[in-house]
């Protein structure tokens, strides 16, 4: 029995220090840079999808799509005792990324809060395209609204898990209720000027207008029982 008791002790002892020798940080845009500034010979891991990475990215990242089946086998391939440094669009992929790197052994983590939308709304540099590219223009969106419909806008993005679990029945609302509502897509990887007037930072995001007045928000998934609820309740 005292055997067994010493054993688990020296267990949870290797344990214990395994783990304090870890370490992992949020860190605002801000603090991002700087830390990645004054830290040398660090990694810095783009974990979103290749077609975003060659859309925009910041300057030196590799990118490692966090969806891609490979994306253990790749990590390995990393230096496990450098500084990493990780991101993604809005910040969920790079969460679940940085619990993998941990579990793989990964010493020093740092995240960065809100990912390169945030990144991007602070005006950090970064490589690639412009926050002003192409898109629906300000003055066609704004058309939309001038209706006497129920408009719904819908800000997502094809790499975001909730907004293709919402699609489906956004589409069935969409030509059921023809005659009440309108429900645009946005895609806002596309359409980097209305994202960043509108300061959508979390997606999806949701804009119910009615007469041109915004009555109605909402950020992240929504089931179609509670969609169908907000509508009925602004008609």
């Amino acid at each position: 029995m005292k055997t067994l008791s010493l054993s688990l002790l020296l267990i949870s002892i290797l344990f214990a220090c395994n783990t304090s020798s870890q370490h992992a940080a949020l860190l605002t845009p801000a603090e991002f840079e700087s830390k990645m500034n004054t830290t040398n010979d660090f990694q810095l891991i783009d974990v979103r999808t290749s077609e975003e990475f060659s859309e925009n990215r910041i300057e030196n990242a590799a990118n490692m799509d966090y969806y891609d089946e490979r994306f253990k086998s790749h990590a390995e391939l990393l230096d496990k005792s450098k500084p990493t440094f990780v991101y993604c669009k809005v910040g969920g992929r790079s969460n679940e990324a940085v619990m993998i790197l941990l579990k793989e052994g990964f010493t020093e983590i740092y995240e960065l809060k809100g990912g390169i939308m945030a990144w991007d709304k602070e005006n950090m540099p970064m490589d690639g395209a412009s926050t002003a590219e192409a898109g629906m223009s300000i003055e066609d969106f704004e058309k939309t609204l001038n209706t006497e419909k129920l408009v719904l806008i819908d800000f997502n993005a094809k790499w975001c898990v909730p907004c293709r679990k919402m699609a489906p029945f956004l589409e069935k609302i969409a030509e059921e209720q023809q005659d009440k509502i309108v429900i645009l897509p946005i895609d806002a990887d596309k359409n980097k000027l209305l994202t960043a007037k509108y300061k959508v930072d979390t997606l999806p995001a949701l804009f119910l207008y009615k007469n041109n007045e915004l009555v109605w928000k909402h950020t992240g998934f929504i089931d179609e029982q509670e969609l169908r609820k907000v509508l009925l309740r602004f008609e």
